[in-house]
């Protein structure tokens, strides 16, 4: 304060200004400035500081995963290779490279775990998602690879589709040799997870056969509504938990999951969910409504 009062001094000798009034003007209009700009780079800070993703230990998702708290999203951001190859249960795919077209498929009012191989993409998915106003968003610290390194479970896919033939789809379907309905050929969920996959050609001819058959879709409510497969109704993967209800009466029916494409783990992470909720006869459509689409069969 002297030294600025000492300096306007100099300048008012110099210019033959002895108006004390003067200099007390000029001082506190300095004052201000500085108060604002102090006040601006704290909200710079503040501002920087909005854009690092909160750091969470494998040992906390680990909690979460183990108490089946479905009120936070679980992303990975690896390769789909990566991600078949073992990934945390009910986690969704979307590649980083992918992560900016493909926003509309998470939730805008959960938080988000991220998690890659070691932590550098689930660094930069994480910074994607905090720019574009998702919050709050944690990075999992270590990332899969200190994951398994503490010997916690992953899911590993089974990346064959899943086959039946004629007579097998008639069976599953619930006819025997004359047409009648079966009571003893459910579905009897094991100990494991293991996700059965059916293919467009098979779905489609499901569907010609017109039985007990759900056809769920669990991308965005945006994205389904722009183009959906036909009869197919539309739970968002992270509305499941909530929504559930929808699909009780209904447990006992074959249950098709699908979502975008080859790359997208959210119809494989659905079916995860629905399997430990009691859910029978799940499969998860390969390919999701992208192939389906590209083989001409209906969509609305």
């Amino acid at each position: 304060m002297k030294f600025l009062e000492w300096i306007f001094r100099m300048i008012l000798e110099k210019y033959n200004l002895k108006n004390t009034i003067f200099l007390k003007i000029l001082i506190s209009v300095l004052l201000m400035v500085l108060m604002l700009s102090s006040i601006f780079l704290v909200g710079c800070k503040s501002e920087q500081a909005k854009k690092e993703a909160l750091q969470i230990t494998v040992e906390k998702v680990y909690e979460i995963i183990k108490d089946k708290n479905r009120k936070y999203f679980i992303l990975d951001v690896r390769t789909k290779e990566e991600f078949d190859s073992g990934h945390l249960e009910s986690a969704a795919l979307i590649p980083v490279d992918d992560m900016e077209s493909r926003l509309s498929e998470l939730p805008e009012d959960k938080p988000i775990i991220v998690y890659c191989r070691t932590g550098r993409r689930s660094t930069k998915a994480a910074e994607i998602l905090i720019n574009n106003n998702f919050a709050p968003v944690y990075d999992m610290s270590g990332g899969i690879e200190l994951w398994k390194d503490k010997g916690y479970p992953v899911i590993v896919e089974n990346e064959e589709a899943f086959t039946l033939e004629t007579s097998s789809q008639a069976e599953l379907l619930g006819e025997n040799e004359n047409g009648n309905e079966n009571n003893n050929n459910k579905t009897t969920p094991s100990e494991e997870i293991q996700i059965n996959y059916i293919t467009s050609e098979q779905l489609y001819e499901w569907t010609g056969l017109k039985k007990d058959l759900i056809i769920l879709d669990v991308r965005s409510g945006d994205s389904y509504s722009a183009i959906h497969i036909k009869n197919a109704i539309s739970i968002p993967f992270y509305e499941l938990d909530d929504r559930i209800n929808e699909l009780e009466s209904d447990s006992d029916k074959l249950i098709v999951v699908y979502c975008s494409n080859f790359d997208c783990g959210l119809s494989k992470s659905a079916v995860e969910f629905l399997f430990e909720k009691g859910f029978k006869n799940l499969f998860a459509l390969s390919g999701g409504i992208e192939n389906w689409q590209s083989k001409g069969y209906p969509v609305e």
